[in-house]
């Protein structure tokens, strides 16, 4: 029988010193000694011991339990083959495959990834906890049971009895090892050693065994508590307080002497007054505020997660300065998944060796992509995505430029499935895109083919492996790594090295376990899925002196002198926890009532979380730094900086202002010198810190900062306001044809109209729907329609909407089986979108023929082109200086009415969802096109006089509730909705010959009795409509000859918002207002009345 001894204190208060030295005392009058400490503190408890006795360990061990039932387990010679985590998942996703059908709460979830995952953890805190299927199944049969307990319960026992069946004299898994433990620590090596333990913030029922046993056979046992019972803040310590007592109970019935051993801070430890302040009081209820006004505790706020990464390397270079190692100083990130991809980018650039406990999935790397989108292809049909997914994975020798070709043809094809089995037929298909196609489609098919005749999972994995052999893949992964060691990325070399031993380790453990299970293809790839998914790779530190970056939960640091705390947001400091676990906190509570030992609620846990944060932060002895992102208003900083702040009344909190930063490294005095001139440039003001900076970078030579350089980006802008006249001329060579598009599109922003005319830049052909191609279809439609009304000579008053579908139909079908590359056949989206336009094409075909029937307009020609290879020559624009433009275009409909021997014309456009003509715009200069239109036909015969130019909406007309409340004939409001917009000849003769009905409102120029007379020119006012937009289309071609080529987007485009809206360049033009000489250039608001003055020349605006 063993004495026990407890070594008690707060954090920081020398419990761990204490132990070691009694280790050390023992060691040396030559006893046998044996700390247990957790996983991850083995090798920093050692390197302690080691370093205390000042010689190599002989006669003493640290271990974990884990390692510690190996090792017993190993000198018995009763040890069963360790089954991984991962290979433990497999087994249980095989019971669940089996068991399916007998599971009712869980069933309908059972397939799904991270199922197996989920029963795992709960199989093991059951063994943990000391639970055994036959617990699960008595509480399931419990009258006072709820039902969904019941079930999941049931549920639970079946999974847990048959995977421990399985398992049974085959494997063993680590909580099989720690209970095999129990049974023969009494005839193993561990009889009459002394016992320290040390580090454990929380205990099992399975470890309490464990303790137990130790109890009985050990010469002594001492175990260090952080706990204190005279303190303000004693529900910190409630949740130790407990395990002592627990500890104290199985001491006190098997009579061993107890003892106590109290440790307090001194002073002699090393830490800053302030540090032990806040050790003492951050906690406490009531506190005490500390009274010196200097502390080394820092709280930085930055504007967002890079600048916080950025001013924590900076601090941290700015400590070594200070004579500090990287090895004394560690980084506690609150929150690992958000933080550190910034925070590692942001150390590489600041030099700074860390090392960063971080593994990154399996299911990330090239060869598990390979693998999962080959199976897929063959599950799920050859989606484009997953052949694209094998190509990129680079096991396909392809080089850069045919994979991007290669993708592209796919994209603009919309190429996917069975077509992948056949060559490409287009004409257009690059160079060596077919034999790519055989080269991922060759291996493929005869994986397919192999994989159907392969029953069994074994079967399958063996004709996987072929596979993989048959593209070369570990000679490839390792051409990767030897690549990834020459260009120095030895971390990714590492893992890509890791990569092809786990994957191959997961086929032996499938092999070995699944061998025999016959299932499908589909059921095959998820279960290599989940198997994926299990495991992650990573690296171990490479040198001594080197930054630690952990959490709450690893900060394996015993004391550091400097601690720096990144992420304290409310949800990560201290971590919020969950009550989302398959057995919720009430469905514990009812467990515990039958007698049942379980794990920690979320309340208890959330108790955890917070003493692990107190731990984590009272190991620092100097200083400690805090940070936060205040850019993510969803979650506010962490109620401890509050208190931070309530505990030291001298303590302000900083931000990434130029005041608050001093530079240490030549990056963050690079960004603070742009920020600071930045300011400069925007205010006029340029702070001490700035000018400093500034003399020193001006001065320095060795800066590696070019001065000239930065005063560019200083008064940046994304584009130049001209180009230079030989580069003009080389983009827009003589005699250039011209088109109102064009001219809008330059008027619209000078800067889109170079990429898109000057440049020619191209989107990617993808094959989609976009509105250019449905407007496309539209006009092809109607003009078809039309030329077919011509040849069967119609009578469009006689018309019925029954002939009028009948005419359409067939030509709708026609142009649609051949439009956009055979879209519409491509899925069922594009198919139902064929019917809407369909209607849409219907319903405007009809509303045009009650139009033209309504009034004497008729029909003249549809689609007419005027160019050099038109109906009617081009349009020909003069500039001041004789430079020839030749305009061109086509007019989707051109009607006529003949009076008196003038021909009076009336231009029509189609518009998909309508468009809305207004003086403003034509002012703009961006809507150009219906007056352009109707010059380029009056001058092919001067008999003609415009009459009216008009946009016609393509939409599918809609009643509302009001519609039904109006006396107006419901068809007549449907075609009203269809009604023209644009500018009518105010002539009496003219508005009838439009439409001669006199029931109100037109249905076809929507003017009535009490329309106001804005869309209403007469003769001389037509004229001058007409002659501005020539004289517009001028000017605009003078800025365009001169080179004009500034960002300068319109703003508020009265009928589609701003001109950035619906930009494809976007992302390539860098326009932004916050840019100096970025801005918008306004529509300008002007009545029909200041037009025409305009246009008469007698205002100036």
């Amino acid at each position: 029988m063993s004495s026990v001894t407890f070594i008690e204190g707060r954090a920081g208060s020398g419990k761990t010193t204490k132990m070691l030295k009694c280790a050390t005392a023992l060691i040396e009058q030559g006893e046998r000694v044996l700390i247990l400490v957790p996983d991850q503190f083995t090798f920093a408890t050692e390197r302690m011991l080691a370093d205390t006795l000042g010689h190599g360990l002989l006669e003493s061990a640290v271990y974990s339990f884990t390692s510690l039932a190996d090792r017993v387990l190993e000198l018995s010679g009763d040890h069963v083959e360790y089954l991984s985590t991962q290979g433990k998942r497999m087994v249980i996703r095989k019971v669940i495959d089996e068991n399916k059908s007998k599971l009712s709460a869980f069933g309908a979830i059972s397939d799904t990834n991270g199922f197996a995952k989920k029963c795992d953890e709960m199989f093991s805190r059951f063994k943990r906890c000391l639970i055994t299927p036959a617990m699960l199944t008595e509480a399931a049969k419990h009258d006072n049971a709820p039902t969904v307990l019941k079930r999941k319960l049931a549920d639970l026992a079946i999974l847990y009895d048959a995977t421990e069946e399985y398992l049974k004299n085959r494997y063993m898994d680590s909580e099989d090892m720690l209970n095999s433990l129990i049974e023969h620590l009494p005839d193993s090596f561990v009889r009459g050693t002394h016992i320290f333990m040390d580090g454990f913030l929380s205990l099992t029922e399975q470890k309490y065994k464990i303790i137990e046993k130790l109890i009985a056979i050990a010469a002594t046992v001492t175990v260090t508590v952080c706990l204190d019972d005279v303190c303000s803040d004693r529900e910190l310590f409630e949740p130790r307080r407990r395990s002592k007592s627990r500890v104290v109970h199985m001491a006190q019935e098997a009579g061993a002497p107890i003892s106590v051993v109290h440790c307090h801070r001194t002073g002699a430890e090393g830490f800053a007054p302030e540090l032990s302040h806040m050790e003492r009081e951050l906690f406490a209820f009531p506190f005490s505020a500390y009274d010196d006004s200097e502390v080394n505790i820092t709280v930085f706020a930055a504007q967002n997660m890079r600048n916080e990464c950025e001013a924590l390397c900076n601090e941290i270079i700015g400590a070594v300065h200070e004579g500090e190692r990287y090895r004394d100083m560690s980084v506690l990130v609150c929150n690992p998944e958000a933080y550190s991809g910034t925070l590692q980018n942001t150390m590489k650039r600041y030099g700074i060796p860390f090392f960063m406990d971080v593994t990154r999935p399996l299911t990330e790397h090239p060869l598990a992509q390979l693998i999962i989108a080959s199976l897929r292809c063959i599950t799920q049909g050859y989606a484009r995505s997953d052949m694209l997914g094998i190509m990129r994975s680079g096991f396909i020798k392809v080089s850069k430029e045919q994979a991007e070709s290669f993708e592209n043809h796919l994209l603009k094809y919309n190429i996917s499935g069975s077509q992948f089995h056949e060559d490409f037929a287009q004409e257009d298909a690059p160079k060596g895109t077919n034999e790519l196609r055989a080269a991922i489609i060759k291996p493929l098919t005869d994986f397919q083919a192999a994989l159907a005749r392969a029953n069994t999972v074994g079967r399958k994995i063996e004709v996987l492996y072929a596979y993989l052999e048959g593209l070369e893949a570990m000679e490839r992964m390792n051409d990767m790594t030897d690549e990834l060691r020459a260009n120095d990325r030895l971390q990714q070399a590492d893992e890509t090295a890791q990569a092809w031993s786990t994957t191959m380790d997961l086929f032996t453990q499938l092999y070995a376990i699944m061998h025999d299970v016959r299932v499908s293809n589909k059921r095959f790839l998820d279960i290599l899925e989940e198997g994926f998914s299990c495991y992650r790779i990573g690296v171990i530190p490479t040198t001594v002196d080197q930054l630690l970056v952990g959490n709450t939960e690893r900060t394996c640091a015993e004391h550091m002198n400097r601690l720096f705390v990144v992420g304290a947001s409310a949800d990560s400091l201290p971590a919020r926890a969950r009550d989302d676990d398959m057995l919720d906190d009430r469905e514990l509570a009812f467990l515990q009532s039958l007698g049942m030992s379980t794990w920690e609620s979320s309340t208890e846990r959330a108790s955890i979380n917070t003493f692990g944060v107190y731990n984590a932060l009272c190991k620092a002895k100097k200083s400690i730094y805090f940070s936060y992102d205040l850019g993510d208003s969803n979650t506010p900083e962490s109620a401890l900086i509050d208190r931070l702040i309530e505990l030291f009344p001298g303590l302000h909190k900083k931000n990434d202002t130029l005041s608050d930063l001093v530079p240490h490294h030549m990056q963050m005095a690079r960004l603070l010198l742009m920020r600071g001139l930045r300011q400069y440039a925007d205010t006029g003001k340029l702070c001490d810190n700035t000018a400093r900076l500034l003399s020193w970078f001006s001065s320095n030579q060795t800066s590696e900062i070019d001065m000239e350089h930065i005063r560019h980006l200083l008064f940046f802008s994304p584009s130049e306001d001209s180009l230079d006249p030989d580069v003009v001329e080389a983009l827009y060579p003589p005699n250039t044809v011209a088109s109102a598009s064009r001219l809008e599109s330059f008027n619209r922003c000078p800067f889109s109209y170079l990429l898109q005319y000057g440049l020619r830049l191209k989107e990617r052909d993808i094959l989609k729907e976009r509105p250019v191609d449905s407007g496309s279809f539209y006009h092809e439609v109607m003009d078809r329609f039309f030329s077919l009304l011509a040849e069967k000579d119609m009578n469009f008053a006689e018309m019925t909407r029954e002939q009028c579908d009948e005419l359409i139909n067939p030509i709708l079908e026609e142009i649609s089986s051949k439009h956009n590359n055979g879209i519409f056949a491509s899925s069922a989206k594009y198919g139902l979108m064929k019917l809407d336009m369909f209607d849409v094409a219907r319903d405007t075909a009809w509303a045009a023929v009650k139009q033209i029937a309504c009034g004497s307009f008729r029909p003249y020609k549809t689609e007419i082109k005027f160019g050099e290879d038109g109906d009617y020559p081009p349009f020909e624009l003069k500039l001041d200086d004789g430079t020839r433009f030749l305009f061109s275009g086509a007019i989707d409909r051109l009607d006529t009415y003949e009076d008196r021997g003038r021909i009076y014309i009336r231009v029509i456009d189609y518009k998909s969802g309508g468009k809305t003509f207004t003086f403003d715009d034509l002012y703009s200069g961006i809507h150009l096109q219906l007056p352009l239109y109707a010059l380029a036909m009056l001058g092919t015969d001067s008999a003609m006089q415009a009459a009216g130019v008009y946009y016609m909406p393509l939409i599918t007309p809609q009643l509302d509730e009001s519609a039904f409340k109006k006396s107006t004939p419901a068809e007549k409001t449907l075609l009203g909705q269809f009604a023209f917009n644009g500018i009518t000849l105010n002539d009496e003769g003219i508005i009838a010959a439009n439409d001669s009905s006199e029931n109100g409102k037109s249905i076809v120029t929507g003017i009535g009795p009490r329309t106001s007379d804005n869309r209403l020119l007469n003769s001389e006012e037509m004229d001058l409509f007409l002659r501005f937009a020539e004289k517009k289309a001028t000017d605009t071609l003078r800025k365009i000859l001169h080179g004009y080529v500034k960002a300068e987007p319109v703003k508020g485009e009265s009928s589609r918002g701003d001109s950035c809206t619906y930009c494809q360049y976007k992302g390539i033009c860098m326009f932004d207002v916050q840019f100096r000489g970025c801005k918008f250039k306004s529509s300008a608001k002007i009545s029909k009345e200041e037009f025409l003055d305009i246009a008469r020349g007698t205002d100036d605006k």
